[in-house]
């Protein structure tokens, strides 16, 4: 027997016949929604840990240090540094993760779905694999297939158990891996094993709140009189289905075909507050009275602008639901209050590093995020002044940071001052840009909230400095793991435009030049 080196670890080949990829991923395709207790082991730390799955959302897993997480149909609990947080599960949340998380072992299903599903058709697979071995690990016999990078996966091999189907292992050119010591599938759990009696801190999910906060404005605005129109312009077609030559009989299907409009109103003396889901609409007649600015928005050719007239004339106007000349002054009041504490420097709560550590990166992106309610008219005041420098961009919500790395993640620390420190050059492309805070930021990842740190910084104007490092082997590497690293520094400072500190790699120089065309 010959020995084969997986991540580090020792293992014989087996004696089994040679499999097809076809009847191997079948074989995986019967753990889907099966009950798992397993135990692990990272290849790179030798740190050992222990879950137990039941699909569809139960799920608990723990290291040497105790339970790390838990979720069940209510919510999960994780563990943070801060102690264990619930988060309701009101609205379906995605957990993303650095690197290869133990919960991917249930995923295989999702890697390589089924032929003919609408994920095999548009191409959200591993492709297929270019090697496949027979394989022993911790005793257990398998099957080692092989895949080279893939549309959005990057390369990576997975070891799938002979007799169970279940994924053994797994490890890629950036990552170590880890290995599954045992497995047990098809075991009733106890439903305490998916609770959390102890102490916790209860975190508002956004996204709920988002979804609950939206489905009460819908049903407010249920109860509006609705401003239809009287009038509009229809062509009508009609199609015989039956019918009886000799006497006239006849079925005949009629329909009404109209242009595609939008209306839209809002109150006189008041900022449009509306969300413009219509701008493909090129055609547009308004008309305002003391209370009332009203708009059509239409497609010309549909509709000219005499009909779009008259459409809009035919629907009568109703009565605001409060007094406007109260609405008005309470907006003006707000929006003064906004701008002035906006035309100043704000304060931070803590100088220093705030974040050292991993962050996750896809599209060569993370980003400063912002909560749902996050207004579009507060990067626009940064907007103006910065030229863009194409590595970061405050102008738009969330801000984005570019990377060379393609996809795994990125060493990024985050650090506060009092005011402008010092230019360290030692870093190989810097940049500065204008900042203006209206709602809390937070680091995070692309496609997940990971690391989730937020900055402790009040609405105001600051200064963002964005230094960078190794840009060109990340991009070279196109993925992988903590190859480039960044640093964000923020200190509280008047609007100015944006300046290139410094420029090294050619891959800077592109997004530099990218950004003024």
């Amino acid at each position: 027997m010959s020995t084969f080196a997986f991540a580090g670890t020792a293992l014989v080949y087996g004696v089994l016949m040679v499999e097809s990829w076809r009847r191997i991923r079948a074989l995986n395709y019967g753990t889907a929604g099966r009950s798992v207790r397993a135990s692990v082991r990272r290849l790179d730390t030798g740190a050992i840990e222990r879950f137990w799955a039941d699909p569809p959302c139960r799920w608990r897993d723990e290291d040497r240090r105790g339970v790390r997480l838990i979720t069940n149909e209510e919510g999960e609990y994780r563990n943070t540094p801060e102690g264990m947080v619930h988060t309701s599960r009101a609205a379906r949340v995605m957990a993303m993760y650095s690197g290869f998380h133990s919960r991917m072992l249930l995923n295989g299903p999702t890697y390589w779905p089924f032929p003919g599903s609408s994920d095999a058709v548009n191409g959200y697979t591993v492709g297929d694999p270019v090697s496949i071995a027979e394989i022993v690990i911790a005793g257990r016999a398998g099957w080692e297939v092989q895949f080279d990078a893939h549309q959005h996966y990057p390369a990576q091999t997975f070891v799938i158990d002979a007799e169970t189907g279940f994924i053994i292992g797994w490890h890629s050119p950036t990552d170590p891996g880890l290995e599954v010591l045992e497995h047990h599938l098809d075991e009733e759990f106890d439903s305490e094993l998916f609770s959390w009696h102890g102490d916790c801190i209860e975190h508002e999910d956004e996204t709920a709140r988002h979804i609950a906060e939206h489905e009460e404005k819908q049903r407010l605005l249920a109860d509006l009189p609705r401003p239809e129109p009287t009038w509009f312009p229809t062509t009508l077609n009609t199609q015989v289905m039956d019918g009886d030559p000799e006497t006239g009989a006849m079925a005949m299907m009629i329909h009404a075909v109209g242009p595609q409009i939008v209306f839209r109103q809002w109150l006189a003396g008041t900022e449009d507050p509306l969300t413009d889901y219509s701008s493909h609409l090129q055609g547009v007649v308004s008309m305002s009275d003391d209370t009332w600015v009203r708009e059509l928005r239409f497609t010309p050719g549909q509709i000219d602008d005499d009909d779009a007239r008259r459409v809009l004339e035919s629907i009568p106007a109703v009565t605001p639901p409060r007094d406007p000349a109260e609405v008005i002054a309470e907006t003006t009041a707000a929006t003064a209050a906004r701008e002035h504490q906006l035309s100043s420097p704000g304060t931070i709560g803590a100088s220093g590093e705030l974040y050292s550590g991993p962050v996750p990166v896809a599209y060569m992106q993370f980003y400063l995020s912002s909560p749902a309610d996050y207004t579009d008219d507060i990067p626009a005041l940064a907007a103006g002044l910065d030229p863009g420098n194409g590595l970061v961009d405050t102008s738009v919500a969330p801000i984005k940071f570019t990377t060379g790395l393609h996809t795994g993640t990125v060493a990024v620390t985050v650090e506060t001052a009092g005011d402008r420190p010092d230019v360290d050059t030692s870093w190989e492309e810097i940049v500065e840009a204008p900042l203006a805070v209206d709602t809390p930021l937070t680091l995070t990842g692309w496609g997940t909230s990971e690391p989730d740190i937020e900055l402790p910084l009040s609405p105001g104007t600051y200064r963002l400095r964005y230094s960078a490092t190794h840009m060109t082997a990340a991009r070279e590497a196109d993925t992988g793991a903590m190859i480039d690293s960044y640093l964000i520094t923020i200190w509280p400072s008047p609007l100015s435009p944006g300046e290139v500190l410094k420029q090294t790699s050619d891959i800077a120089a592109y997004w530099h030049d990218h950004a003024q065309t």
